[in-house]
């Protein structure tokens, strides 16, 4: 992994210091707080996104959502 924009979910993993599977079922709970890309088959998630919600204390995908909304309206 190096300084990409767009992250797959073993590199989120990684950053975060989990396994995949743990990954997946915090994004199946609603507890990853970044929202997804699609890109055909497959999902990234903005490098800035993730940083942002390690940053802001790993909060669940309801609370980054409007937090990120509320920071964009100023």
């Amino acid at each position: 992994m190096n300084d990409t924009l767009l992250l797959k979910d073993s590199d989120v993993a990684a950053l975060l210091n989990i396994s995949r599977a743990m990954f997946w079922k915090m994004v199946a709970d609603g507890r990853f707080g970044p929202m997804a890309l699609s890109m055909g088959r497959s999902k990234r998630w903005r490098r800035s996104d993730v940083e942002l919600y390690v940053r802001w204390g790993l909060p669940e995908r309801a609370v980054f959502v409007q937090r990120l909304e509320s920071e964009a309206t100023g």
